[in-house]
């Protein structure tokens, strides 16, 4: 129930960002996009060129997500690059989007 709750108050931009905190580089890679170099930054250095459509909604899509425990170490501060790049989900956010990603299971029904 927790989840079908999720998807009605969440909106497909809150899903993409949570797609890219779960693996930041693999987002970049599959969407083709140049991973940016720093030595230190915030997490808009990998939000803001991974989901420009962001915009201005950043700091309240990350207080959605960290609120119902999706995500940890999104705060705006400064920090290395190896922890900007690093999987930034939950175990209950890796779960959620396993639950709204997952292929449908086929029913004994439909396997005869």
């Amino acid at each position: 129930m927790t989840f079908l709750r999720y998807i009605d108050e969440l909106t497909p931009l809150h899903v993409r960002v949570l797609t890219l905190l779960d693996d930041p580089r693999g987002w970049f890679d599959r969407h083709g996009i140049p991973q940016p170099n720093f030595m230190s930054a915030g997490i808009g250095a990998v939000l803001d060129p991974g989901v420009p459509e962001l915009g201005g909604r950043k700091d309240q899509v990350l207080t959605d997500l960290g609120a119902r425990g999706l995500t940890v170490g999104t705060n705006p501060g400064v920090a290395s690059a190896d922890s900007i790049w690093s999987q930034h989900t939950t175990p209950l956010g890796r779960a959620f989007l396993a639950f709204i990603t997952a292929p449908p299971q086929e029913s004994a029904a439909e396997r005869v």
